[in-house]
């Protein structure tokens, strides 16, 4: 039983006294730790710097690399822990999108080619459109130079980004850009392809219908390829947000391969220019009968 006669009143100097003390050591521990953990935090960074001076420039670039995925990694972890769905969207991007599906599935390690292709709306299309089949005609120079700009395009990845092949219906354009597409998607890249008549609907839809804005996936993927450009009617807002795309990877360089049989003010003056720019790109035109006539 205690004594109470050995306990200090609450509010006399004794307890006051007691309470000076127990703060005081409180602070000394409080201290003490604060000290230990600056010298384990000095230690660790002069460690650290000690690793990255004795790597070459192209070490530490990969070390620090690695670093900041694995945080990457441990914060998406996390959020898969606290089962955050809202969080995880914001983190991956709008699943809703092309875009955010593929950065979801690179961040799972299911990224590949097959899940590439499934994306890219070349798995609809016949899938004997490869470079494979296509045939060079007699008579028609035009047809091979145009099949050797495509196998060099994809050697060398798009170092040139635009290509743009025009012609008539029927010489081979669309083979030509299809195939180009398919070959991306084996080496893993993130390729879209569509018609124009697609896109200008994806853009209208997402107006009209409170749809998903496509702009992301278009000026986000690894090669755009574009179908019967200039060919469509299309409000002068789609046709406007077509453009601004098209401007876009221009501006930033980004693979993009068009077919188009358009003629005269078929493509705004704007657009054409862009095409023509031989410091990005080259235009490949196919002088040939259309093909689906039979002639060879």
């Amino acid at each position: 039983m205690v004594n109470k006669e050995q306990v200090p009143a609450l509010h006399s100097p004794e307890m006051a006294e007691v309470i000076r003390e127990k703060q005081a050591a409180l602070q000394k521990l409080r201290e003490e730790k604060e000290a230990a953990d600056r010298q384990t935090f000095f230690e660790t960074v002069s460690e650290v710097f000690g690793e990255l001076r004795a790597m070459t420039p192209e070490q530490r670039t990969a070390h620090l690399k690695r670093l900041a995925e694995r945080d990457a990694e441990a914060n998406y972890d996390s959020l898969r822990r606290k089962a955050d769905a809202e969080a995880a969207m914001g983190l991956l991007g709008d699943q809703r999108t092309l875009w955010g599906q593929k950065l979801y599935l690179e961040r799972l390690g299911q990224w590949n080619a097959e899940r590439s292709l499934s994306l890219s709306g070349l798995g609809r299309l016949d899938s004997r459109l490869t470079l494979a089949t296509y045939r060079s005609r007699k008579g028609y120079p035009s047809v091979t130079a145009a099949f050797e700009q495509a196998k060099e395009y994809i050697k060398t990845r798009g170092e040139l980004p635009f290509l743009t092949f025009t012609g008539l219906p029927g010489v081979g354009k669309s083979h030509l850009v299809v195939a180009i597409g398919r070959e991306f998607c084996r080496m893993g890249y993130f390729v879209l392809y569509r018609e124009e008549r697609n896109v200008l609907r994806d853009f209208r839809n997402a107006i009209q219908e409170n749809g998903v804005d496509p702009t992301r996936d278009y000026e986000r993927c690894d090669l755009l390829v574009l179908d019967d450009l200039g060919t469509e009617p299309g409000t002068d807002w789609a046709k406007a947000k077509l453009d601004a795309v098209i401007d876009y990877r221009y501006q930033g360089r980004l693979p993009t391969v068009i077919a188009t049989n358009a003629v005269g003010d078929e493509l705004s003056d704007r657009l054409a220019s862009r095409l023509r720019d031989v410091s990005i790109g080259k235009v490949i035109t196919i002088a040939a009968d259309d093909y689906r006539l039979g002639k060879p």
